[in-house]
C-alpha cells in the first residue's frame, strides 16, 4: 500500500532523539533539525521539514523510494494505517 497514495507522516510526526535530532518519521535516517532549547515550532516550519514533506507527498507519483538508496526506508513504512486514514479524510474534505 505504500506505493499508492502520498506520504503525509512529516505533517503529523516527528521523532526528537535523545542528542536532540528531529527526525520527520520514525525510521527516516534523514534529520531535518537539530534543536536547541525550545525550538521545535521553528523547525517543524523549517526549509528541511517542508522539503521532506514535499518530497514525500510525491511517492505515489515518482516512486522513487524504489530506486534511490537514501529512500529505502520507505518500503518499510509503519505508518501505512496513518496515511491510508489521511487520505481518506481529505478525499472527504475534498467531496
Amino acid at each position: 500500500y505504500y506505493d499508492n497514495p502520498p506520504c503525509h507522516i512529516g505533517f503529523q510526526y516527528a521523532r526528537i532523539t535523545v542528542d536532540a535530532q528531529m527526525l520527520p518519521c520514525c525510521i527516516s535516517p534523514h534529520a531535518t533539525a537539530r534543536l536547541q532549547q525550545n525550538q521545535f515550532l521553528a523547525a517543524w516550519l523549517a526549509g528541511a521539514m517542508v522539503a521532506f514533506r514535499a518530497k514525500t507527498e510525491t511517492i505515489a507519483d515518482d516512486r522513487f523510494h524504489r530506486n534511490d538508496v537514501e529512500w529505502l526506508f520507505c518500503q518499510q513504512c509503519p505508518h501505512v494505517a496513518i496515511n491510508r486514514t489521511y487520505n481518506r479524510l481529505a478525499a472527504l474534505e475534498k467531496d
